[in-house]
């Protein structure tokens, strides 16, 4: 079955020159620029179901502000936009991630954090398919641990550093601390870590809940920080990946950069070491 873009591909031509006017202001493109990504504003609205009228100088109109329009276009055409996107205030932030969201570009939803797709959702846009919440990774989990849920774990097994298990990619997650979790270390690792070993000193980043020291494969062992425990049930630790840089909180407090010069982030993952027989905790949306 041919899909009703493909019609008005064939008709118009894939390579014709297309003049949209998005809130007053002219913009030129391809139709196959448009066209870049599936199931899209564009997809929908170049088809034969809408079947598309132009103004009296040749363009399309679309009733929206052109503010971020440019880079709507410049990712449909393959521009990297994660610098510019980081310079942006949290007010810009939200004003272009509503934009995306207009324009149902769903491989731009990786330029936003957490807390934004999560004021997008309440808006009414569909993320169900785009985790907000990292998950605990079954590949990447101790025998000594169970996952719960895919948001929980608890160890099972004896005490002792054996016990390692990592999380789906997240740059942004926070955990609730649930019971015995005096020992546990959170942090970031790559997925050299050594499941039903220790780690903290070999492969990793992380910050101790006991007394708020670090401990990293980069030398830090018992290296002051916070220098207060934080380890009791309800508790809630916050990391922060962000240029580079390893950053905590402590319930919403900031308690500072902890790491600097950390590898590329596409190969860190949310990392914990479990000591404790029966350690519990969970992750737990940003806004609580």
């Amino acid at each position: 079955m041919i899909s009703s873009y493909t019609i008005v591909v064939k008709s118009l031509g894939k390579n014709l020159v297309i003049k949209l006017n998005v809130g007053g202001k002219i913009f030129l493109t391809t139709l196959t620029t448009l066209l870049n990504e599936k199931d899209t504003f564009f997809t929908n609205y170049f088809s034969d179901r809408f079947k598309p009228s132009c103004e009296v100088d040749g363009s399309y109109f679309i009733d929206r502000n052109y503010k971020y329009f440019e880079y709507i276009l410049d990712h449909l055409r393959g521009k990297d936009l994660s610098k510019i996107v980081e310079e942006f205030t949290p007010g810009q932030l939200d004003d272009f991630a509503q934009e995306v969201a207009f324009y149902q570009i769903r491989s731009m939803y990786k330029l936003f954090n957490i807390k934004v797709l999560k004021r997008l959702k309440k808006l009414g846009v569909y993320l169900d398919e785009i985790n907000t919440m990292p998950m605990f990774d079954a590949n990447y989990c101790s025998n000594n641990a169970t996952i719960i849920g895919n948001y929980k774990v608890k160890k099972h097994g004896i005490t002792g550093w054996n016990c390692c298990i990592l999380a789906t990619h997240s740059e942004h997650f926070q955990i609730k601390l649930i019971n015995k979790c005096e020992h546990l270390m959170v942090g970031m690792a790559t997925k050299k870590v050594n499941l039903n070993g220790c780690n903290y000193n070999s492969c990793g980043w992380y910050y101790q809940a006991y007394r708020g020291n670090l401990f990293s494969q980069d030398g830090q062992q018992e290296a002051p920080f916070f220098n207060s425990p934080s380890y009791k049930p309800g508790t809630i630790i916050e990391v922060i990946l962000k240029d580079n840089t390893l950053s905590f909180k402590v319930n919403h407090k900031d308690i500072g950069v902890a790491f600097r010069s950390l590898p590329n982030h596409d190969v860190l993952f949310p990392a914990f070491e479990l000591f404790d027989q029966h350690c519990e905790f969970e992750f737990v949306d940003l806004d609580e």
